[in-house]
C-alpha cells in the first residue's frame, strides 16, 4: 500500500465515523456504502483489459 492510498484510506475512515458520530447516518449505511464500493471495485479490476479497443475508445474520449 502506498503512502497515499494509506492517507485515503485513513480519511474515508475519520469521515465514515464522523457521519455516525454527529448523527447523520447508521452504521448500516456506512457499511453499505463501503461494500458497494469494494463490489464495484472488484468488478472493474475484473473487467478492465487494458490496452483493447474499448480501452482506446474510452481513453480517446476522456
Amino acid at each position: 500500500m502506498t503512502l497515499l492510498a494509506f492517507f485515503l484510506l485513513l480519511a474515508a475512515i475519520l469521515v465514515s465515523f464522523s457521519r455516525v458520530y454527529i448523527g447523520t447516518h447508521y452504521i448500516s449505511d456506512i457499511m453499505g456504502g463501503a461494500l458497494t464500493g469494494i463490489f464495484a471495485a472488484i468488478i472493474v479490476k475484473t473487467l478492465y483489459k487494458p490496452e483493447t479497443r474499448v480501452d482506446r475508445f474510452i481513453t480517446s474520449i476522456l
